[in-house]
């Protein structure tokens, strides 16, 4: 699976799916995952980043991890990446300190 195969449920998930009520600034890959910058403008506002390690292949060890009833990516992208996000967006935007550059960096749970 390549960095095209998550682009667009990420994004889907951002404009009409589990993280609708926020705001998707920046996606940025890397060969360990990505990075996915974002702004909540209600429930705890600022601007975030976590970074989402990707599994490399359906039900490898990572894919199992999240989820391994899942048989696509777009309910892998649902379970694996939009609710540990907003779980990690409810639970740490208020204990975490914004960097210098004024985004707090949540951990993935």
């Amino acid at each position: 699976m390549t960095e095209l195969d998550f682009a667009g449920p990420i994004a889907r998930e951002f404009e009409s799916g589990m993280l609708e009520s926020l705001s998707l600034d920046r996606m940025t890959f890397g060969s360990d995952g990505v990075t996915i910058e974002f702004t909540a403008h209600e429930l705890f506002p600022g601007r975030f980043r976590p970074h989402v390690p990707l599994p490399l292949r359906p039900h490898d060890r990572l894919w199992d991890l999240y989820d391994d009833l899942a048989t696509d990516i777009d309910e892998w992208t649902r379970w694996g990446i939009a609710v540990p996000l907003r779980e990690a967006h409810e639970t740490q935007a208020l204990s975490e300190r914004a960097g210098d550059d004024g985004v707090v960096t949540l951990e993935m749970p």
